[in-house]
């Protein structure tokens, strides 16, 4: 059996950027629900917990200075996790012993 090292997690939600913000969050009983007006999602008005897309497009400026391109939401959110997780593990991308995992729990990732 293999043994498995898990260098670093990262979780962007409407409650932070990274674990660290979103358990903070969590401790202090902060919500991140908010009324969605998108029609792009839903007819009617619903509770949904969003990323706001100004301050997620502020975040990716700085890691992308020469703009966002045509990168769409979900990839600047994956962009932004990797860049956090990568930061914090210490973990070289280019080792073939590197493995990166990508979950999400969102339905209708194409409207990410």
């Amino acid at each position: 059996m293999r043994k498995v090292f898990i260098g670093s997690s990262n979780i962007i939600t409407s409650l932070g950027w990274n674990t660290s913000e979103n358990l903070e969050s969590v401790l202090s009983g902060r919500g991140g629900i908010k009324i969605s007006r998108d029609r792009q999602l839903s007819d009617s008005d619903f509770p949904a917990s969003l990323i706001d897309s100004a301050a997620l497009n502020d975040r990716f400026a700085e890691l992308a200075p020469t703009g966002p391109g045509s990168y769409t939401r979900f990839e600047k959110l994956v962009l932004l996790s990797l860049q956090d997780t990568l930061t914090l593990s210490g973990i070289q991308p280019d080792d073939p012993e590197t493995v990166f995992i990508l979950c999400s729990t969102k339905g209708n990732v194409e409207l990410l």
